[in-house]
């Protein structure tokens, strides 16, 4: 009978709140299997499920109630009067006596009310707020929320620590569930009442000393501590542009065809010019002309070792640059598709300043390498990182070189899952970015890639000289692109003209 009441008695009940609502649907895939709800709040659906705490502090089956917010819940504002345009001088927004208030966006009073009737039924809060300080004040707001609702009855607050969402990294967050920072709270709130006090000073003096003076200048200009800066690069930028004179050159291509050494593979050269460029046409006809037709005489010949240094880890500005510069993406466009790579689990936290591994943070990198040897696409530089081609030939991984930043919140972004196939992910974009992530963190992981360079000066015509280099790294060292063969043989020439 005892035994019976025990298993008919209710469950302790803990609410858990991430930062989107997709984190939140992560965390209960994760955790469930769960069942779903609505609340107060249409874009935050609630989730329900049972399951045992495995941590130090908590125990037990306890029922666990999965929601989230959608950014920050608060907003800034002025007590009265000072949020009254002519109740004082632009100035003493400045002073201590202008007291800044922290209040529930109007938009988000729905979300308030869901957490609030949470809250009232909950004993333990488990904060899944991303792990910066935004987040971190962000999760303060929540517990602000959720305190009030509860009265003088206690809430138990817990802080989950994670960087990504595989099942691997969620669980170990379930399990060693920390505390709330009260530090970083604190620096996004003096953060936030600088930019609003400075915001607010100079936005009123500006409209008040320019508004209807000047032709097309009617409404309010503001000012924005960030990007009012900002603007002036942009300018500063947009007036260099603006000044600067084009001018038409011309200057002469060679491209050379030939097999490689010891009957292998043909392969295309592309050559430049010593000279550059020239400014006048008919020059650049001239000497295209004398080159046609005409066998050319190799006069210098120089090959030596070289070398291309492994990449930092990867940070998201330098993720924005490469997949710029390789897939033609937006910096917006990379962040919406690594943020989705995030919710599906693939990616670590994609927005970090991270650029340094460290090694008592208890990331395993081999077994994060380890995960990409069923992907044909790494299989062999996989093998060759961890395993090595005999005695001769050791393992070659190596701990990544540490960059210059640390934002002591997230890891460097790198992969968390591998692919069960290349086409697993059948967005395109998606693909991309993964691959580009994948390739860069295996890369970290290994050693500087090595190979020969080889210079040729070719002289042909009366042009001053073709000078054609070829830079091939070879993969069997560990680099990523293969060595090209390199030959002298030339077939054709060519005038291209650019601006």
């Amino acid at each position: 009978k005892k035994r019976r009441q025990r298993r008919t008695m209710p469950l302790r009940r803990a609410l858990h709140v991430a930062e989107k609502p997709s984190v939140a649907k992560s965390l209960a895939l994760q955790l469930g299997p769960s069942r779903s709800r609505q609340g107060p709040s249409r874009y935050n659906p609630l989730y329900e499920l049972e399951r045992d705490f495995e941590g130090p502090t908590l125990r037990g089956r306890w029922e666990h109630v999965i929601t989230s917010v959608t950014g920050h819940l608060m907003k800034t504002e002025f007590a009265e009067p000072y949020n009254s345009w002519r109740s004082c001088r632009p100035r003493d927004l400045l002073r201590e006596e202008a007291r800044v208030e922290w209040t529930v966006a109007e938009d988000k009073v729905p979300l308030k009310r869901q957490l609030e009737a949470e809250a009232r039924a909950a004993e333990v809060l488990v904060l899944w707020l991303d792990c910066d300080r935004e987040g971190e004040a962000i999760a303060y707001e929540v517990v602000k929320v959720c305190e009030a609702a509860v009265n003088k009855r206690s809430l138990d607050v817990f802080r989950a620590k994670f960087s990504s969402l595989d099942s691997k990294e969620v669980l170990k967050a379930w399990r060693t569930l920390g505390r709330p920072d009260p530090n970083k709270r604190d620096a996004v709130e003096a953060r936030s009442e600088l930019d609003l006090r400075a915001g607010a000073a100079f936005t009123r003096f500006q409209t008040f000393r320019i508004q209807g003076k000047f032709q097309g200048v009617d409404d309010v200009v503001s000012y924005g501590p960030c990007q009012f800066p900002t603007l002036g690069f942009v300018v500063e930028r947009q007036k260099l542009i603006d000044e600067h004179v084009p001018r038409d050159f011309w200057s002469l291509t060679l491209r050379s065809r030939g097999g490689g050494q010891g009957g292998g593979r043909d392969h295309h050269l592309e050559w430049s010019w010593r000279r550059k460029r020239v400014y006048d046409r008919k020059i650049a006809i001239v000497l295209s002309e004398e080159c046609v037709g005409r066998p050319g005489v190799v006069s210098f010949v120089e090959s030596k070792a070289t070398s291309k240094r492994r990449p930092l880890p990867l940070a998201t500005i330098e993720l924005q640059k490469r997949a710029s510069r390789w897939l033609h993406m937006s910096a917006s466009d990379t962040m919406e598709v690594a943020e989705r790579l995030y919710n599906k689990g693939y990616l670590s936290y994609p927005r970090t300043e991270t650029e340094v591994f460290k090694e008592e943070s208890g990331v395993d990198l081999r077994g994060l390498v380890d995960l990409q040897r069923q992907d044909p696409r790494f299989a062999t530089y996989v093998k060759a990182l961890l395993d090595g081609g005999g005695d001769k030939d050791p393992p070659q991984f190596l701990w990544p070189s540490s960059g210059p930043r640390d934002d002591e919140a997230h890891p460097p972004i790198h992969p968390t899952k591998a692919l069960a196939s290349p086409n697993e992910l059948a967005d395109q974009r998606e693909a991309q970015i993964y691959e580009l992530v994948t390739r860069h963190f295996l890369a970290c992981c290994g050693r500087d890639a090595k190979g020969r360079q080889t210079t040729v000066l070719l002289d042909l015509g009366g042009g001053g000289g073709v000078k054609g280099g070829v830079e091939g790294v070879n993969v069997d060292d560990h680099g990523e692109r293969n060595q090209p063969e390199a030959s002298s043989s030339s077939s054709s020439s060519s005038s291209s003209s650019s601006s």
